[in-house]
């Protein structure tokens, strides 16, 4: 992979660090570039109040060899958008994650997305195996094709399995309180026990505020999985949450290592390369733990060890909060 006595290339990466996704395609991205001497990196984070003209500066003033975006932030795009029109025809763009209907008018060379139908599939394979006949999907739809992809998937993995389905279309989170009590009472017509993914792991927890607002049990009656393993949400609720680890590192970086093989070739292809990457791993946690035989009374011993580690805590105390 060492390029020493390669061109310089200078890459222009737009991306941002907030949430998982976010920080970990970032990471993929500069973890190939620092393996790859003759890249340059300008990386422009959303973040930044000045992103927006520092990205219009950037192309106008000498476009870069390629683009690689991260985000699907609108004023981002549109500048991009903008600097189309007066011309970006040498310069690569990959894009990750980001959906083409926010890219209409801009020639993409390489495209990657997470493979949402995997997704789905993961989260329903350890719903099943956990005993479950009734699933249920909390999620997005307008302007959110990555929701629509899980939720389609697992209702055919339900009618498929003879199971039964259920969908929750959720709003905006700005009114959190609102939605909870929504979502509660949509909790209450479902079949019992239930297994529940939801879009990402922050509906999750609104989900699980609803079931205690409902009455219902977390993980006997409803159990619920989530989608991108914010550890630091994860394991401070309660119970801590199971979540989908999507490969975001790993896909950024494959993707990256392609643009650069594109760049080698000295010329853009006629059309966008489409490309697709995978789930991590699944992280089991408390929401979903199977309740058959010693393994919630251990899950849950180790929950309580891990939220009062700095408390002096001792065997009694354990036991007394397993009931056992």
């Amino acid at each position: 992979m060492d390029k020493g006595n390669g061109k310089i290339r200078r890459v222009c990466v737009i991306g941002n660090r907030s949430g998982k996704g976010g920080r970990d395609r970032l990471s993929g991205v500069l973890r190939y570039s620092a393996q790859t001497p003759n890249w340059i990196l300008d990386v422009i984070l959303v973040e930044m109040t000045d992103a927006c003209s520092r990205l219009a500066s950037t192309l106008n003033k000498t476009p870069p060899d390629a683009i690689i975006l991260l985000t699907s932030e609108r004023k981002i795009l549109s500048v991009l958008l903008d600097a189309a029109k007066q011309g970006l025809s040498k310069c690569h763009i990959l894009t990750i994650d980001v959906p083409a209907f926010l890219l209409q008018g801009l020639r993409i060379d390489l495209s990657v997305l997470l493979d949402n139908a995997e997704i789905a599939k993961s989260s329903a394979r350890l719903l099943i195996q956990r005993g479950h006949a009734n699933l249920a999907y909390v999620g997005y739809r307008q302007e959110h094709e990555h929701s629509d992809v899980r939720e389609t998937t697992l209702a055919e993995i339900a009618r498929a399995d003879g199971l039964t389905f259920s969908s929750f279309e959720a709003r905006s989170r700005r009114n959190a309180g609102n939605e909870i009590i929504r979502l509660a009472e949509w909790l209450k017509t479902l079949p019992i026990p239930c297994g529940i993914v939801t879009y990402y792991d922050y509906l999750s927890r609104d989900v699980i505020d609803a079931c205690r607002l409902s009455r219902l049990e977390v993980p006997e009656q409803v159990a619920i999985i989530g989608v991108d393993n914010e550890i630091s949400l994860c394991e401070a609720t309660q119970p801590s949450l199971s979540s989908i680890l999507p490969d975001f590192e790993g896909g950024a970086f494959d993707a990256a290592k392609e643009l650069d093989a594109l760049m080698d070739k000295r010329r853009r292809p006629k059309t966008t390369l489409c490309r697709t990457y995978g789930v991590k791993s699944v992280v089991e946690r408390n929401s979903t733990i199977d309740l058959r035989g010693g393994g919630r009374l251990i899950t849950t011993a180790c929950e309580y060890i891990r939220n009062h580690a700095n408390e002096h805590i001792n065997v009694d105390q354990i036991a007394a909060y397993c009931r056992v």
